[in-house]
């Protein structure tokens, strides 16, 4: 190494001296790197030294100031002090606050882990849900930076209580910013809250990580109950694209979607390419495929699909059956039903609400008017509401008139929402206006009106109340997140033209547009923004 050392140096003294002596002359100085010529500086002789160090070497690849003072791209990073005490005085000033902001960093540290214990020693045990109440909310107000992980935790706590709504009112109050674990996690809970615009923007916050199968399918779910079948679509396409390969729950809402949209194609394409990808469809998806097929239409279709489901060793359950009974109650082919309906009792399967509603339309169809109402007292009786479809084949019964509906009134020992919208819709349409004033304060009166209630009552206002259509709308917004569906839009339309308010049916679309664009989305969005915007 030294001979080395020593050769390396005689090198360089051999090769400046043959180099003129000018004012451009290289200075090139060996140091302890592996790189002779890394530290290689132009060094001119007109340059002045620094006063404040005398004792600067002039071979200094930094000969001119404070090597301390700039780094490897001889950049300045502070000015030099002016004198000695003015830089002993700083330094002193600068280690005091260092030391201060040192311990309060510390304390806050041993605070944050503290909660962070407790939390995790209140999960371990047996725990109420007002305990864990207690130390979310001492936590939250406590000026300390909380880890993501104590939120996540505190999260899992109210969930495994079963307190959905305090899990979603917990993340809403969060102090850190968004966190792709925990939005990932609160997706689903606050779809099951009805939520619907905040999963819309956390979507779009974390789509471009790859997400996980369930909250894609959530998404679709969500997607799909507003009936954005582009939006769908783009979600599957995305999981596509993360190698993300749908499941079977992924194809049985698309297949739902499509099918009740009337795209019975699109729908028989997803069914195919579920069977090609190697998925062996279950119940839902046979049962979904099937209901499709009879709404549109195709009733040999659906048969056909029914026997190949029971040919695979699927079982068909309560809701199967009552697909068949309805695709057949369409063609009014009574015998047929009652060939699924002896079935259902022969393999002691219960009949739902539906399967009464679909069997007392066939029997409505064919005159049979004693039966329908021997069946619509026995659902009543054994707790099953009637449906809207089965109300408006039930007023037909009785001969859609005020004293039919009043008759099903005194069937009903209770009211319930889809008997409240299928009286509002009969009154609108015989033109009872107070009844339908009647029915229509009922549900507003409600704290937390329905979707189809929402829908209803915008029908109502179209009709009977224009300057109210605006607010109604603007509130459904508000508190279901939703807009109404584009058969509803288009009944509010034609009401309106037909009675000349053109005015409040521009205003109206404008308002529906602004409501239907896509939600605002920025990265830094928190989730204390989300409750905000959503209330």
């Amino acid at each position: 190494m030294i001979f080395l050392r020593n050769n390396t140096r005689a090198l360089i003294a051999s090769s400046s001296s043959l180099l003129p002596r000018t004012t451009s002359s290289i200075n090139i100085i060996p140091t302890r790197s592996s790189s002779i010529l890394q530290h290689v500086r132009p060094y001119t002789s007109t340059t002045k030294r620094d006063t404040n160090y005398p004792n600067q070497r002039h071979h200094h690849p930094s000969n001119s100031f404070p090597p301390q003072r700039y780094n490897q791209n001889n950049k300045e990073l502070s000015p030099p002090p002016k004198n000695k005490e003015e830089n002993e005085t700083s330094n002193v000033d600068h280690n005091k606050n260092r030391r201060e902001r040192r311990i309060v960093s510390v304390l806050k540290d041993i605070t944050a882990r503290n909660y962070h214990q407790e939390l995790q020693s209140l999960r371990q045990g047996n725990y109420t849900i007002d305990e864990l109440k207690k130390l979310t909310t001492e936590a939250n107000k406590s000026p300390v930076q909380l880890p993501p992980s104590f939120y996540y935790i505190a999260i899992n706590c109210f969930i495994e209580k079963n307190d959905i709504r305090g899990a979603v009112d917990y993340y809403s109050n969060m102090k850190i910013p968004s966190n792709t674990h925990i939005d990932v996690k609160m997706i689903p809970l606050l779809k099951s809250v009805g939520r619907i615009r905040d999963c819309e923007i956390i979507f779009e916050r974390i789509k471009a990580d790859k997400i996980p199968i369930k909250v894609a399918n959530t998404m679709i779910y969500v997607y799909s109950k507003q009936n954005k079948s582009e939006k769908c679509m783009e979600v599957l396409n995305l999981m596509k694209q993360q190698n993300l390969e749908p499941d079977i729950r992924t194809y049985s809402i698309l297949i739902d979607l499509y099918g009740k949209g009337g795209d019975v194609e699109t729908a028989a394409s997803l069914f195919r390419e579920m069977k090609e990808s190697g998925l062996m469809p279950n119940i839902v998806t046979y049962t979904s495929l099937i209901d499709a097929y009879g709404k549109n239409g195709h009733v040999v279709q659906s048969r056909l699909l029914f026997d190949e489901m029971s040919n695979y060793g699927i079982v068909p359950n309560v809701v199967t059956y009552t697909c068949m009974i309805d695709n057949y109650a369409r063609l009014g082919d009574l015998a047929t039903c009652q060939h699924y309906w002896d079935i259902m009792h022969s393999m002691n399967i219960t009949p739902n609400a539906h399967t009464y509603g679909a069997l007392i339309e066939a029997n409505s169809k064919v005159g049979r008017h004693d039966v329908c109402s021997n069946l619509f007292k026995e659902m009543v009786e054994r707790q099953f509401y009637p449906s809207p479809r089965c109300v408006f084949v039930m007023l037909e019964v009785y001969g859609n008139s005020i004293e039919a509906a009043d008759r099903i009134l005194a069937e009903v020992p209770s009211v319930t929402p889809a008997l409240n919208t299928s009286l509002l819709v009969f009154y609108c349409a015989i033109d009872a206006k107070q009844r339908a004033d009647d029915i229509a304060a009922v549900i507003r009166a409600l704290p937390s009106p329905s979707f189809e209630e929402y829908c209803t009552l915008l029908t109502y206002d179209a009709k009977y109340r224009p300057e109210s259509l605006v607010n109604t709308l603007l509130e459904m917004d508000t508190k279901l997140h939703v807009v109404p569906r584009p058969v509803t839009v288009k009944e509010i339309a034609d009401v309106l033209v037909s009675t000349g308010q053109s005015s409040v049916l521009s205003q109206f679309e404008a308002e529906l547009e602004r409501l239907s664009s896509p939600p605002s989305f920025s990265p830094s969005l928190s989730p204390s923004s989300l409750s905000s915007s959503s209330s």
